[in-house]
């Protein structure tokens, strides 16, 4: 599966303008949709201008809030090294 972070007008070349290469696993493990801060970052999730409202309904589907992906995270954790 792929990262929301695919869709997101913070992603350059180099990385995420916040995160740079260093994306919080509750982020790409967990499927968070990162629509609040993780910790107190500024930049959050923006969907890319060209992406469809059709696309973003499945997206925003497929992702989680923060409080599911903390709960997905307790029950992943021991599976990811």
């Amino acid at each position: 599966m792929l990262p929301i972070c695919v869709y997101c007008k913070n992603q350059t070349k180099e990385g995420c303008k916040h995160f740079g290469v260093l994306v919080p696993r509750l982020i790409l493990d967990a499927r968070f949709n990162h629509k609040t801060p993780v910790d107190k970052e500024n930049i959050l999730f923006e969907f890319m201008d060209d992406i469809s409202d059709e696309k973003k309904e499945e997206i925003n589907r497929e992702f989680l809030d923060k409080a599911e992906a903390e709960k997905r995270m307790k029950e992943i954790e021991h599976l990811i090294f």
